[in-house]
């Protein structure tokens, strides 16, 4: 009797192992062969869901199974002439960077702003990046940096983070410079003035934290206006013969003849003017100014339709200067932490201007004073 129990129980074990075994290798090969999988990160090179569980694994067992194995992978965006897009694999808190563009290589062209700060994203929500074009010349750049005319160089384009919400946005919102998309930025960096080749000492003005660095001509303060959070940047300059034009939201000024582009921006800045009847020189643009949902100073719009300042705390149009973040907060309710903004110079902005500190090179081994070329945008999942 116990020799067949023992019989009994040693088939039935076996049996389990058999049965076991047949169903793990039968949804092996099912999923190995039968189901496609696509993933949201195009650096994980598989195409079935058996590579994507090895890949899964590897990256979990290297990290002590846990799932900081995900933590430091990043998405970049440089300059194409187009728009990006970013729709996050996981939800999560991410790690939001960008870049402006400065206006042209040369030291006395205009650098670009930083801005950053942490954003928690949910699985599957979409956002929009444009990245701003370097002036290569005359011409306007890539979402937002003015035009110029003679000796000189236009604006760099800002850089910016764009949310339209659950409603897909049409081919015509999808463009840099459509009402609906300047309105859905929730973040910026600015992009860097101008300057007149001209003129030995016309200077474009660096790409602003709230507030955008003015053009300067040869040795006098005579230059145009870089953008602040509520209006683009004036041309400041009633004895040029040939006067720019102000900048405005998203967009800057076109320098006037010997002037050089304004720098693109939340608001843009003024462009460049010719030489003053009195004396002085040509002037290099002013620069664009910067913005982030979440950030102490910054100056939200009150709408998707309506670019008046929002209210604040005390239900009163918000005002420069302002210490009442929710006066920052994009319509959407969508904004960021531990917020980072530092213009083209170097000089770090809460709702004042601080000390110089640099900002993060695009390589993120370093710092350097503005970025001197496209703009650029690293998304980075953090947590």
């Amino acid at each position: 009797m116990k020799r067949l129990y023992k019989h009994s129980l040693l088939m039935f074990i076996l049996g389990g192992l058999f049965f076991s075994t047949f169903t793990a290798y039968a949804t092996y090969a099912i999923l190995s062969s039968g189901v496609s999988y696509q993933p949201n990160d195009s650096s994980w090179n598989v195409d079935n869901v058996e590579a994507a569980l090895d890949d899964l694994y590897n990256s979990l067992g290297t990290n002590g199974g846990s799932c900081s194995g995900f933590i430091g992978m990043n998405w970049t965006f440089g300059y194409t002439g187009n728009y990006g897009v970013f729709t996050a694999p996981g939800s999560g808190e991410y790690k939001v960077e960008l870049w402006g563009a400065s206006g042209g290589t040369h030291s006395y062209n205009g650098k670009g702003g930083y801005t950053s700060g942490i954003l928690y994203i949910p699985e599957g929500t979409t956002f929009y990046i444009y990245v701003g074009q370097m002036s290569d010349g005359a011409s306007a750049t890539y979402n937002g940096g003015g035009s110029c005319s003679t000796s000189c160089t236009s604006g760099g384009g800002a850089t910016d983070i764009r949310y339209f919400g659950n409603t897909e946005p049409s081919s015509s919102d999808l463009a840099w410079n459509s009402e609906l998309g300047l309105n859905s930025r929730v973040m910026v960096a600015a992009g860097g003035g101008g300057w007149n080749s001209y003129s030995s000492g016309s200077t474009g003005g660096y790409g602003g934290g709230l507030q955008g660095r003015k053009g300067y001509g040869r040795g006098v303060d005579n230059g145009p206006y870089g953008g602040s959070q509520l209006t683009g940047g004036d041309v400041n300059n009633t004895t040029a013969s040939q006067c720019g034009t102000n900048g405005r939201f998203g967009i800057a000024g076109n320098g006037g003849n010997y002037g050089g582009g304004g720098g693109g921006g939340y608001y843009g800045g003024a462009g460049g003017s010719n030489a003053p009847s009195t004396g002085g020189g040509e002037t290099g643009g002013g620069g664009g100014s910067s913005y982030i949902s979440g950030h102490t100073g910054c100056i939200a719009i009150t709408s998707s339709t309506n670019r008046s300042p929002r209210k604040g705390t005390d239900d009163a149009e918000c005002a420069e200067g302002t210490t009442d973040n929710r006066c920052s907060i994009h319509y959407s309710e969508v904004y960021f932490n531990n917020t980072v903004m530092i213009d083209g110079g170097g000089y770090s902005w809460s709702n004042v201007v601080g000390n110089q500190v640099g900002m993060p090179d695009l390589a993120g081994t370093g710092t350097m004073n503005g970025n001197n070329g496209n703009g650029y945008a690293k998304i980075t999942f953090v947590g």
